[in-house]
């Protein structure tokens, strides 16, 4: 879970944080413009997964992103969420403005399978971004993945292979070599 206030004081800047996520102008204005109004921003953020998620992952069963999001006062229902550089419009069915809400997202439905494995198994880390007339507080992601199976080492089917003649071995002088 990446968090920050959920009504942070604005600030005149280029780029400021709200606790885990970067807040960064648009451009377009010259100089530093109000930010964390939740108009003309974007909101960036990064799960980390390379502690907790041993990989390679092969299949994703499911992968949900719950955000609390706080509209501003131009157009959100344009805005788009990003990940890894891939754009899905309007991943908040139109929301009108400032609004405050939680939406779940499904994202294998958004991303497709590929893409959520491709992230998962490159570098573990999974950077979202949504702009630019919405802010985010809260971003959790869960997911239940599917795990590649582990392989015996050669070593450990040697010694499975050896314990078992031996097992054969001592049945057989137990019964009278028959």
């Amino acid at each position: 879970t990446v968090t920050g206030a959920s009504n942070p004081a604005t600030v005149v800047a280029e780029t400021t944080t709200n606790g885990g996520f970067t807040i960064r102008d648009i451009g377009g204005n010259p100089g530093p413009s109000t930010l964390i109004d939740a108009t003309n921003e974007t909101t960036e953020w990064t799960h980390d997964l390379q502690a907790g998620l041993p990989r390679p992952v092969v299949g994703g069963l499911s992968a949900t992103l719950t955000l609390d999001v706080r509209t501003g006062g131009d157009f959100p229902a344009s805005d788009a969420l990003f990940l890894e550089g891939v754009r899905i419009n309007n991943p908040f069915n139109s929301p009108g403005n400032f609004e405050t809400f939680t939406a779940q997202l499904d994202l294998l439905a958004l991303y497709g399978v590929d893409k959520l494995l491709q992230s998962l198994n490159n570098d573990g880390e999974l950077f979202f971004g949504l702009g630019n007339d919405s802010t985010v507080s809260s971003a959790t992601f869960s997911a239940v993945v599917q795990l590649a199976p582990v392989p015996v080492p050669a070593a450990g089917g040697l010694l499975a292979g050896s314990l078992a003649l031996l097992g054969w071995g001592a049945r057989r002088r137990r019964s009278g070599g028959q």
